[in-house]
């Protein structure tokens, strides 16, 4: 789950995109479990920072990886809706339904507190300073 600060940003993502660092080593060898910032309670907004978790996602992962939310990212429902804690439908995202291809390097921070990876698709990018993400 990834920080909404920008501290707690930052110092995630630079031990993890410095490169030949043993956290980018086991990021990009080892399974990961990723687990969606979630309001479980709030119908409007079940996913507050959705697009900054899943830029985050494509920045670690490694060949194995797995988001969700939950415990350790676990808990999330099978298709493509289910109903909240009130009983109201909820549609996955189609954030979450996208297919960005395979990554081309891995996550490097561009300037202090931006990182970015590129992808077949797309490229995911990081501004922790700002806590925006595209």
């Amino acid at each position: 789950m990834l920080p909404s600060d920008p501290e707690g940003c930052a110092a995630l993502l630079h031990n993890a995109c410095t490169p030949g660092s043993s956290e980018q080593l086991q990021l990009q060898t080892a399974p990961l479990l990723f687990g969606l910032n979630a309001s479980h309670g709030n119908a409007s907004v079940p996913l507050p920072q959705l697009e900054q978790d899943v830029v985050a996602f494509l920045l670690l992962r490694g060949p194995s990886a797995f988001i969700g939310w939950g415990e350790w990212g676990l808990s999330w429902p099978v298709g493509v809706s289910w109903n909240n804690q009130n009983n109201q439908t909820v549609a996955l995202p189609p954030l979450l339904q996208t297919n960005f291809g395979a990554p081309l390097a891995n996550c490097t921070e561009v300037r202090p507190g931006v990182f970015s990876r590129a992808y077949e698709s797309a490229a995911a990018t990081l501004d922790c300073n700002t806590f925006s993400a595209q």
